[in-house]
This record gives structure tokens, sequence and C-alpha cells, in this order.
């Protein structure tokens, strides 16, 4: 059963965009950051209950440079009231 197909439940994290929504706080910006960093993803490989990992993260690091330099020229663009 290990690795078959119908087992992948794929998580994501998504920081919603400003002009949808009110103003996203510092915190949730941080989040996403940091679960998007290497930092993250090896907290995120590392969880275990009784020696057996539990989620296989599968960021792509090129595609998290991409997403987290996007996130940032987005808050750039923000006025400092909204931040």
């Amino acid at each position: 059963m290990e690795g078959d197909q119908r087992l992948f439940n794929q998580y994501g994290v998504i920081l919603v965009t400003p002009e949808n929504t009110r103003p996203v706080k510092k915190e949730r910006r941080s989040l996403v950051e940091w679960v998007l960093s290497v930092e993250g993803q090896n907290a995120i490989r590392s969880y275990q209950i009784d020696g057996q990992q539990l989620f296989f993260p599968n960021a792509d690091k090129q595609q998290l440079k991409k997403s987290v330099s996007r996130l940032l020229r987005l808050l750039r663009m923000r006025p400092r009231a909204q931040r």
C-alpha cells in the first residue's frame, strides 16, 4: 500500500491576495514563508508517530523561490496602512 497513488493527499498553503480580502496580517505571511522555507519543509518531513514519517513535503525549491519573490513583491506594493 505504501506509495499507492490512492493514498496521495496533497496539502497546501495559500496566502490570499490583499485585493480579495481584508489586509493580510504579518503573522499569516510569516507562517506561509516558514512553511515554504527549508526549515519548514524539514519540520514537516521530520514529523513522526511511532517512528513513521507521516508527511512528505514536496515543495520544489525553484518554485518556492519564485513564489516567495512574488509574495514579497505583492506585499511591497500595498500601502503601509494595510500591512
